[in-house]
């Protein structure tokens, strides 16, 4: 007698494509570095915003400096003190910071010297909901 044994195609053939755990465990890593990319873009976002206020803060001390030598020009018994503070305090400067009331400006003048200094808070730069306090000093010799 004969036998003949019959197969079925594919059924000794290994198996492709991933398993539902495999997939799973894609997705998770997947989620994992999609996380850590949004945390990053978040602290991008609050350096960039506090470049920007840095470089703001260094404009508007030199043109308090800027304007002093104007009004020198002008009237050279100025008092550059007075004339540097009311440039820096205009309240076009203190609308562009985080929290206007944590913006100041100050001038100290003397010895021929005249030195502008612009101070805000950030609680965004700061640690665990802190303010972190900022400063930019600018100094200038009149004659």
């Amino acid at each position: 007698m004969l036998m003949t044994t019959m197969t079925t195609p594919g059924l000794n053939q290994k198996a492709s494509g991933f398993s539902l755990l495999e997939v799973l465990i894609a997705v998770l890593v997947l989620s994992v570095g999609l996380l850590g990319l949004a945390a990053l873009q978040n602290v991008s976002v609050a350096n960039t915003q506090g470049a920007n206020h840095h470089t703001l803060a260094t404009t508007i001390a030199y043109g308090a400096l800027d304007e002093v030598r104007i009004e020198l020009d002008r009237n050279t018994n100025a008092n550059l003190k007075q004339v540097a503070e009311n440039y820096c305090q205009a309240a076009r400067f203190k609308s562009q910071f985080p929290n206007e009331e944590d913006y100041s400006c100050g001038a100290v003048a003397g010895g021929g010297e005249l030195t502008v200094t612009v101070s805000w808070k950030d609680e965004r730069l700061g640690e665990e909901g802190k303010s972190r306090a900022n400063a930019v000093t600018a100094r200038s010799k009149f004659k």
